[in-house]
């Protein structure tokens, strides 16, 4: 959104996503996600991501996130921060 609205109108929340067959080579930042903790990002699958970056990159406030064959690839040999996620599995 280009006009941030305030907290009192609504905080969106996304939910039950599918992204599959992606691949990156080169990114600054392989994987990241993020929400509002009072609005977490719920219910995503993950399929087939071939991902590599400098940095493997992080998830927070996420819930219900599933991975399957799933690469990810960081220059700085770090893995995916998780924060305030809970039952990611795959990852």
């Amino acid at each position: 959104m280009s006009t941030p609205v305030p907290k009192e109108r609504g905080i969106p929340q996304l939910s039950d996503v599918y992204v599959h067959d992606v691949q990156a080579v080169g990114a600054k930042t392989a994987f990241e996600i993020s929400a509002y903790p009072e609005k977490p990002l719920k219910n995503f699958r993950f399929e087939r991501l071939h991902l590599g970056g400098w940095a493997a990159g992080r998830s927070a406030n996420a819930e219900d996130f599933s991975f399957k064959d799933v690469t990810i690839l960081s220059l700085d040999g770090k893995w995916v921060d998780l924060k305030q996620s809970r039952n990611v599995r795959g990852l």
